[in-house]
C-alpha cells in the first residue's frame, strides 16, 4: 500500500493519536477513556511477563517457530469465537478492499513483530528485548509523518511533550542498547548467577538453536538487537495501519482475528519449510506458550486494537516504557537475573 493509499482509507479521520473513532462505534461506546489507559498498562505488563516466560521456553529448546505457530493457533482458538459472537453486527462493514490492510497487518504485527522479537530475545534476554520496545513510539511518529497521517506543530505545548517523551525513550534505548554500566541488583561482579547458567538463559546458551547463527557473543548480541529493532519497527507498522482499517471497519476483535488468520498462515508456511528438529512442547514451555497464545496475543492485541480506536497508535505506543520496568523486575524475582544500569558487562540477560 502507498503512502497515498493510506491515507486515502482515512476520509476524514482525525489525525493518528488526535481523537477516537465516528461516534455511534462499539469501541467508543462501551470503552470509557480512563479504561482504555488501564487496559494499555495491564497489556505492557503482560508483555513483561511473556519476556520471561518466553526466554523461558526458548532456553528449554523450543524453536522459535514452533513456539509461534503454536501461540498463533490457541490465539485463534480464542479470537475467532469472540468476533464471531461479539461483533457480528459489524460483519457487513467488511469488504474485499479490506484484504490487502488485513493482509499487511498479519505480515508485520504478527509474523514479523513476533518472530523477530523471540529471534532478539534469544540472542539477547527479557531485560535488553524489554528495554528496545520504547523505540516503538519514536517509529510509529516517522511512519505517520511519512505517510501524512500525524504533524508536529513545535509551537504547541503538546506536541513539544510529545517530543520529550520521545527523546526520553530513545535516549533510554540507546541507554541499554550500548552503555556498559555498573551493577544494581543481584549477583556481583557481573557474572552471569548460576541459576542462569543451570537454566541456559545467558546469551550465549542460545535456546532454541538461535545462538548458533553468529560467532562470539558479540555477533550474536548484535544480530539479536537487529533483530528486535525490526521487532519494533513491525509493531509501529502495525499499530500506524490499524488506524484506517479501524475507521472503515470498527470491530476490533474482528480485525485482530483477520491479523492473526494471515500472520499464524504465514507463520506455519515458513516453520514448516524450516522444518524445526521436534514440534513437542511440554512442561513449562508449554505454559510459557499457552500463556503467549492467550494472553500475550488474543488478549493483549485485542486490548490494544480497543486502544487504538479510540486514542489512536501514537498513545498507544507510548506505554511501551512499562515493559522494560516489568520485564527486568520479574527477570530478577523470578530468575535471579541481575539488573545493570544500561547493558551488562557480560553476556546475561
Amino acid at each position: 500500500m502507498t503512502p497515498h493509499g493510506l491515507p486515502s482509507m482515512l476520509k476524514g479521520h482525525p489525525m493518528i493519536g488526535a481523537g477516537p473513532l465516528p461516534s455511534g462505534s462499539a469501541p467508543q461506546r462501551d470503552w470509557p477513556l480512563w479504561s482504555v489507559h488501564v487496559a494499555l498498562a495491564v497489556v505492557m505488563v503482560n508483555n513483561g511477563v511473556y519476556h520471561v516466560l518466553a526466554k523461558v521456553a526458548l532456553a528449554a529448546g523450543v524453536h522459535q517457530l514452533v513456539f509461534c505457530v503454536y501461540r498463533d493457533a490457541i490465539a485463534l482458538l480464542a479470537l475467532l469465537p469472540a468476533a464471531l459472537t461479539g461483533e457480528r453486527s459489524l460483519h457487513h462493514l467488511m469488504s474485499p478492499k479490506l484484504l490487502l490492510p488485513f493482509f499487511l497487518l498479519g505480515l508485520t504485527g504478527i509474523l514479523g513483530n513476533q518472530l523477530l522479537f523471540l529471534v532478539g530475545l534469544n540472542l539477547t534476554g527479557p531485560a535488553t528485548a524489554a528495554a528496545l520496545q520504547p523505540s516503538i513510539p519514536v517509529f510509529t511518529l516517522l511512519l505517520a509523518l511519512l505517510l501524512g497521517l500525524d504533524s508536529l506543530k513545535l509551537r504547541q505545548r503538546g506536541d513539544q511533550l510529545r517530543l520529550v517523551g520521545l527523546a526520553l525513550c530513545v535516549g533510554g534505548a540507546v541507554l541499554m542498547a550500548v552503555f556498559r554500566g555498573p551493577l544494581l541488583l543481584g549477583a556481583g561482579d557481573g557474572e552471569p548467577v548460576p541459576q542462569l547458567q543451570q537454566q541456559g538463559l545467558s546469551s550465549s546458551a542460545g535456546g532454541g538453536g538461535g545462538g548458533g547463527w553468529a560467532s562470539g557473543w558479540v555477533g550474536a548480541w548484535s544480530m539479536g538487537v537487529v533483530s528486535l529493532v525490526g521487532n519494533c519497527m513491525s509493531m509501529a507498522a502495525y499499530l500506524t495501519i490499524q488506524v484506517p482499517v479501524l475507521h472503515r471497519f470498527p470491530a476490533p476483535v474482528t480485525v485482530t482475528a483477520m491479523a492473526y488468520v494471515v500472520g499464524a498462515a504465514l507463520m506455519l508456511l515458513i516453520a514448516l519449510l524450516a522444518s524445526p528438529p521436534s514440534w513437542t512442547v511440554t512442561g513449562w514451555p508449554l505454559a510459557a506458550v499457552v500463556f503467549a497464545g492467550l494472553v500475550t496475543s488474543a488478549l493483549n492485541y485485542a486490548l490494544m486494537t480497543v486502544a487504538n480506536s479510540r486514542v489512536g497508535p501514537a498513545t498507544v505506543a507510548l506505554y511501551n516504557p512499562l515493559q522494560p520496568v516489568a520485564s527486568a523486575t520479574l527477570a530478577y524475582l523470578c530468575l535471579a537475573a541481575p539488573i545493570f544500569l544500561g547493558r551488562s558487562a557480560t553476556p546475561t540477560p
